[in-house]
């Protein structure tokens, strides 16, 4: 089923203080739900999880750059080498993830900037997805 993975994610997500989970389509987080709900911008905290590819770092860039200032929670080299052998070759369509090409992102964290480099190097054999 196309998207439960983002809606399991949130169900079960556990209890945090004071906390809410929004899943949903990331690339329209930018221009969708924090401007519905202005009051995110102004949240003292927002964690921002994402899947570990080029696209889930330039979302949470793009956050940014629309005043939502979210850290990111496992979205760095150590979870990408725990996690690696979950991660995806193809996409929800059977094809095979491509190698997205660099977009200047100035609003990632050196971490950030790291594993995006090595996910959108196109000599790196790895997974691209995980």
């Amino acid at each position: 089923m196309e998207g439960r993975e983002n809606k399991d994610t949130a169900v079960y997500f556990p209890t945090v203080r004071s906390g809410i989970a929004i899943e949903g389509e990331g690339t329209k987080a930018p221009s969708g739900t924090p401007f519905r709900l202005p009051w995110i911008s102004r949240w003292p905290r927002t964690a921002y999880w994402g899947d570990l590819d080029a696209a889930g770092f330039a979302i949470v860039n793009d956050l940014r750059i629309a005043r939502i200032q979210a850290e990111t929670i496992l979205m760095d080299y150590a979870t990408y080498e725990e996690y690696e052998q979950y991660g995806a070759w193809t996409d929800e369509k059977g094809k095979p993830v491509p190698c997205s090409p660099r977009r200047q992102l100035p609003a990632r964290t050196p971490s950030e900037r790291d594993l995006y480099q090595l996910l959108t190097d196109p000599a790196w054999t790895r997974d691209r997805r995980i």
